[in-house]
This record gives structure tokens, C-alpha cells and sequence, in this order.
């Protein structure tokens, strides 16, 4: 996407699941690239579930957000 003269690289990845969901290699894989994008982002927008409301894999998700120094939006 380009605008205003910049760049911009649009990443939609994976849904997350809890640890204990992810029983295939392809769930793991897509985990794994999940995560991946999110330490190469300058900005990322992380949705979670309104119903369930954030779980701890959110929660873990959005502690590696901060530490890295990622801007992040939440989005509910």
C-alpha cells in the first residue's frame, strides 16, 4: 500500500489459539509466522473476542508487543 509517498506492508496473519488447541503442525506453523509478523511490525491492530474477553494469550501477545516497542491498537 502506498500513500503519501510511503510505503506501507499490510500483514493479515493467523488467528491465535490457546497452547493447549494447537495440536497440528500446521496450527503451530501459523502460530510461529503470527508471531514473526508481529516483531517485524512497526504498528500492529490485535482483535480480541468480546465475548470472551482477553485471555491470557492475549495478554502475553500484547506483553511481547510492548516489549519489543511495537505500536499497537486493540481493537474489541
Amino acid at each position: 500500500l502506498k500513500y503519501r509517498q510511503r510505503d506501507y506492508l499490510l500483514i493479515d496473519t493467523a488467528g491465535l489459539k490457546r497452547r493447549a488447541k494447537v495440536q497440528e503442525n500446521i496450527l503451530f506453523y501459523s502460530q510461529l509466522r503470527t508471531m514473526r509478523s508481529l516483531q517485524r511490525a512497526d504498528v500492529a491492530l490485535y482483535f480480541i473476542d468480546a465475548i470472551e474477553g482477553p485471555t491470557r494469550q492475549d495478554l502475553r501477545v500484547i506483553g511481547e508487543a510492548a516489549q519489543a516497542k511495537r505500536g499497537l491498537v486493540i481493537a474489541i
